[in-house]
């Protein structure tokens, strides 16, 4: 289904964030029933569905998706500014906790924060390199075509005959 249906970065990156909220909303759910409180009848129908813990494993299969479409140089160029920004946006965050690790006089965990960084220095370098790709054709694109050709084409004959008329 991933890849059949969601064949766009930018498709699979939004399966990501609805499957994250998901998560996020059944946890809240699990912690309510921890609590012992009544679920509402929308919150049973989403608890009694797929469990967290399967939309995880979609979460990290997505993730190796994204992964491997950046490795190999399949974004288009939005997707290439959008992931470029988020390399940026990650790549501030595990600098900003080195700087901490290091005031704290943590050596170790800047040393383990060091690996993960040149990585996303890596991705970044490797995604800036990276030719875009153009978008898959439409599912349907010659039928459109097809019929906006004939649409044309009623048009035109539609002008003609006002014209004469």
């Amino acid at each position: 289904f991933l890849r059949t249906h969601l064949v766009t970065y930018a498709q699979k990156r939004k399966a990501l964030e609805l499957l994250k909220q998901r998560i996020a909303v059944l946890e809240e759910i699990e912690l309510k029933l921890s609590r012992l409180e009544r679920l509402s009848d929308e919150e049973q129908k989403l608890f009694e569905g797929i469990g967290s813990e399967d939309l995880r494993q979609k979460v990290k299969e997505v993730n190796l998706e994204l992964q491997g479409m950046v490795e190999a140089n399949r974004l288009t160029s939005a997707e290439k500014s959008d992931c470029l920004e988020e390399l940026e946006s990650k790549m501030a965050q595990v600098q900003e906790e080195i700087a901490k690790a290091e005031a704290e006089g943590k050596t170790k965990k800047v040393q383990a924060l060091a690996k993960p960084l040149e990585v996303l220095k890596s991705t970044q370098s490797q995604v800036k390199a990276a030719d875009p790709v153009s978008l898959p054709p439409l599912k349907n694109g010659d039928k459109i075509r097809q019929l906006r050709q004939k649409l044309a084409e009623l048009e035109r004959l539609e002008k003609a005959t006002k014209t004469k008329g």
